[in-house]
């Protein structure tokens, strides 16, 4: 199951691939992850508690220190050229997208 909610002004996502662990992608703007971090674990918890309150007691159990979590620093760029003889690049080998849509192929396509 995949659900996307909202944490404040930035999309959440998680899938729940596994019946005790949580994948989470929290889209944040350029940066915030240290505007976030400075207020610590607690906060940190509480907003994704409250945007995946389904998810509650698993996000309680496993994200308890920042160590737990891994920032993903994506930029977006794009080939000046995506195509010549014999050569057509596609998805993010022409321009990269947000994995947290995981749509990346599908806009290739």
């Amino acid at each position: 199951m995949v659900v996307h909610r909202r944490a404040g002004s930035t999309p959440v996502l998680v899938h729940d691939s596994h019946p005790d662990r949580l994948q989470i992608g929290w889209t944040l703007p350029h940066k915030g992850w240290r505007l976030i971090a400075d207020q610590g674990i607690e906060h940190v918890r509480e907003q994704l508690m409250t945007a995946l309150p389904q998810f509650a007691d698993l996000i309680a159990e496993q994200v308890t220190a920042l160590s737990d979590l891994t920032l993903l620093d994506v930029f977006s760029g794009r080939a000046p050229e995506w195509g010549r003889d014999g050569l057509v690049l596609l998805g993010d080998s022409a321009h990269t997208h947000s994995p947290i849509g995981a749509q990346g192929i599908n806009l290739a396509l």
